[in-house]
Parts: C-alpha cells; sequence; structure tokens
C-alpha cells in the first residue's frame, strides 16, 4: 500500500517536482489556491499512479478560515499521513495584509504552515521510522533579524528582510516541534531555483528575479534534497536538523536558542487562535 505524502505548493515549481517525482510511491495529498492548475495536476498525478489515492483540497494561505476548512476536509479523507512537506511561499516587494489583518510575507510562509502543522498533527504517522515534517526554508534566514517574536507589520518596509524573518520562524518552529513532539521534523534549503518564484514582482526586484533565472537550478534541481530527505530513514538524519545538498548546515545561532522557539511558537499560536475564534 503507498504511503501518504501531503504538500502545498505543489503545482508548480519545486512542489511540482515532488509531487511528480513521488506519485508512483505515495498517494499524494496537496493544498492548493487555484482550482484549474489543481485539477490538471491531479490529472497527471492518477495518470503517474492510477492506483493511488491523490487527492486535493483548495485554500488560500492567506486566509486561515480557509486553511481551516481544508484541513477539516482532509481530516475527513481519514488517511494517515506519512509525510508533510511545506512548501508553498512567497515574496512580496510591496507590504501588503492578508486577510486576517497580518503582513502577507508571515501568513504566507509561516503562519501558514504553522497552522497547518498544528490542524492535521494528528493525522501524522507514528511510524518514526519515515514519518516526518518538513519545512523548505532558505540560507536567507541568516540575514532575518534577531526576533523572537512575529514581526506583523514594518514601518519600513523591506521584501527581502521579511522573507528572511519568515523563513528564520520556519526554523525555530521546526526546531522546537522536534524538540517538544514525538514527531521527527526537519527543514531545509533547496538552493535558488527558476520558479516562478519572484518574477511576478514588479520594478527592479522583479527584474533581478528574472535575471537571475538562467543561472539558478532546475526545479527538478532544487527538489532533490527535499526528495532525499523524505525518502530517507530517520534514523540516518538529525531531528530538528536543517539540511542543504543533502547534508547538514549550520544555521544562524538566533534559531538554536529554545527561549526564542518557544516563543515565536506561543506567540504564532496565539495570533492564529485570536482570528479563528473571533
Amino acid at each position: 500500500m503507498n504511503k501518504t505524502l501531503f504538500i502545498t505548493g505543489a503545482t508548480s515549481g519545486i512542489g511540482y517536482a515532488v509531487a511528480h517525482a513521488l506519485a508512483s510511491f505515495y498517494n499524494i495529498i496537496f493544498m492548493a489556491r487555484d482550482e484549474d492548475k489543481a485539477d490538471a495536476l491531479l490529472k497527471e498525478l492518477n495518470r503517474i499512479n492510477p492506483q493511488g489515492k491523490h487527492h486535493y483540497v483548495i485554500a488560500d494561505a492567506n486566509n486561515l478560515k480557509a486553511i481551516k476548512q481544508a484541513c477539516d476536509a482532509i481530516k475527513k479523507l481519514e488517511l494517515t499521513i506519512d509525510v508533510m512537506v511545506h512548501n508553498a511561499g512567497a515574496f512580496f516587494a510591496k507590504q501588503g495584509y492578508s486577510a486576517d489583518g497580518y503582513e502577507q510575507t508571515l501568513a504566507v510562509n509561516h503562519i501558514a504552515p504553522q497552522f497547518i502543522t498544528e490542524q492535521l498533527l494528528s493525522c501524522v504517522s507514528s511510524n518514526k521510522g519515515i514519518s516526518k515534517i518538513i519545512f523548505v526554508s532558505s540560507d536567507a534566514h541568516k540575514i532575518a533579524g534577531i526576533r523572537p517574536l512575529p514581526q506583523y507589520s514594518f514601518a519600513r518596509y523591506s521584501g527581502i528582510k521579511a522573507y528572511a524573518n519568515s523563513k528564520l520562524y520556519n526554523i525555530l518552529y521546526s526546531k522546537y516541534l522536534a524538540s517538544q513532539s514525538e514527531h521527527s521534523v526537519y527543514s531545509m534549503h533547496p538552493g535558488g531555483v527558476n520558479t516562478n518564484f519572484g518574477k511576478q514582482v514588479d520594478g527592479i526586484t522583479g527584474l533581478i528575479f528574472r535575471f537571475m533565472g538562467k543561472w539558478m537550478r532546475t526545479p527538478e534541481q532544487g527538489a532533490d534534497t527535499l526528495i532525499w530527505l523524505i525518502q530517507s530513514d530517520n534514523s540516518k538524519l538529525t531531528n530538528g536538523g536543517y539540511y542543504k545538498n543533502r547534508s547538514l548546515a549550520k544555521v544562524l545561532d538566533a534559531a538554536l536558542h529554545l527561549s526564542y522557539q518557544q516563543q515565536l511558537t506561543a506567540a504564532i499560536n496565539n495570533a492564529i487562535a485570536f482570528k479563528i475564534n473571533y
């Protein structure tokens, strides 16, 4: 029987490469915001593995209530999730806000994956050998501000700084979850990948993304370490570790502080609870 892989951001880029590479071995459950793209991907996955129990749910990562509804739909499938991958991410050159009023980079890149994890944690397999949760982070976290609490808005917005902060939060939360739960949790850096990421941004930032694309990794190359993590036995990995090019890599010192991990996790969970229960 196939194992089950849950992944976000599967309709393009790295997530698309992962879904295609592993559809023969896993039931692919994915969360997407565009129903046409999701339906097209589902048809492709069914062609790859007609016996697979592939499904998708629709939710915008900017909307916590939509995410809650999507997670409830996944729970009704009554499938055990063997691997959970948080791959969806975005870069915003201009400051904007989610449907819940939070800075949109933080909302999409970290609040959403933390909320999804908390919602679906009871569905994750207890098989310690293979079961795992993975966050696609970035080496950009190394230029983040040293802030144990999330930055919900900026007096002077910087898209790069907002992105870096969100990727640091991914690592803080993954390390906290690894230390405080029975699950194996990892984060990873895919490298600079030539996808649609950042290319739709206006101005000089978008030009840079588009110009640098020719020197970046392909989505398949960017997915390599992620697929390796998914398929590796947990006994050969370091729980809470941050991986790059199939190897354990160093993180910003701030990511190693348990007090920062605790403060960040609690602050995000409190922000989520406030909006969901409002």
